[in-house]
């Protein structure tokens, strides 16, 4: 009896003996990631300024892209413009980079354009007295400045993608001569950034 007791302690032993000697292997592998970082870019190309209301042909307008200061701006010239016409021009947006990207509505905040419309005569009227500022995307459906930054807002420009941006510029009807030969002067910078969206802009 004492003897088969013995036996049993040497075998249950020789399992722990093994046991322990299969723990000691191990196999591994290695997690390897390559990041490339993608690119943010796009083309600009202008759309020709025109005012078809203009029945005598008096309106002269062009535009183009020029640099200024190391940024690509869109330059419109319209000469002549009366009291109830209007001119329209604009540009295209060619996304060239990797990653959508989208117009970042904050760049309609009155610290990021001082201001839209800047006057250049003697009277110093207000601007608003001067033009209508009106935009579109497909150069017929016009909206307001508000309703047009709620119309970007979220609104993704896909890679190889294009998306085309007007602006209406009309004179109002005047009581008087204080807007006649002035130059009137519309900036404002269109800012892109980035977005991590899958949506596109129909």
């Amino acid at each position: 009896m004492k003897k088969s007791r013995f036996l049993i302690g040497i075998l249950v032993l020789a399992v722990m003996l093994m046991g322990a000697g299969y723990a000691a292997w191990s196999q591994s592998f290695t997690v390897q990631a390559t990041v490339d970082s993608g690119q943010m870019s796009f083309d600009l190309t202008a759309i020709q300024a025109e005012s078809p209301e203009d029945t005598g042909n008096y309106i002269e307008e062009s535009c183009g892209i020029e640099t200024i200061g190391n940024v690509e701006t869109v330059v419109a010239s319209i000469e002549n413009l009366y009291p109830l016409q209007y001119t329209t021009f604009g540009w295209t947006v060619t996304n060239t980079g990797s990653m959508g990207i989208m117009v970042d509505p904050d760049m309609f905040l009155p610290s990021n354009v001082t201001p839209h419309l800047i006057i250049a005569n003697p009277n110093g009227q207000d601007l608003d007295d001067a033009l209508t500022v009106m935009y579109s995307l497909d150069n017929s459906d016009w909206k307001t400045e508000g309703e047009f930054v709620t119309l970007l807002t979220g609104q993704v420009i896909a890679p190889t993608e294009s998306q085309s941006f007007y602006v209406k510029l009309t004179m109002k009807d005047q009581d008087n001569d204080d807007f006649e030969n002035c130059k009137v002067k519309y900036t404002t910078p269109f800012i892109y950034k980035q977005t991590e969206k899958a949506s596109t802009l129909n």
